[in-house]
């Protein structure tokens, strides 16, 4: 019994991660579309790049849209996008919990 809770766990665990990198592709699908070839993204992203990266260059060679990533901790991210106000070059970022989110929120600085 043991073993299927911690297979049923791991399968959880593993699908809201293929959820959220499919949010991701989407979401920056439409952000392409929008912006058409020789466009760029700039992502701040809480994601471990060893398994983020690829994903990233894959959507590059397949819609000519460049991206940069500036990897670091959600809050972090939050406070160096506050940090920056409106001059951030940040068009998403991609972090894991909410608290970074709402600081964002509070300060209008989320779209």
């Amino acid at each position: 019994m043991a073993n299927n809770t911690a297979t049923s766990v791991l399968l959880r665990a593993k699908n809201c991660y293929l959820i959220s990198l499919l949010s991701l592709v989407l979401g920056l699908s439409l952000i392409a579309g929008c912006g058409g070839n020789g466009s760029s993204l700039t992502i701040y992203a809480d994601r471990n790049q060893q398994y983020f990266q690829p994903l990233l260059e894959r959507f590059s060679e397949e819609t000519g849209v460049s991206v940069r990533v500036r990897y670091g901790g959600g809050p972090e991210l939050a406070a160096t996008i506050l940090e920056e106000g409106n001059n951030s070059p940040a068009d998403i970022i991609y972090v894991q919990n909410a608290g970074p989110m709402g600081a964002l929120e509070r300060e209008d600085r989320l779209q």
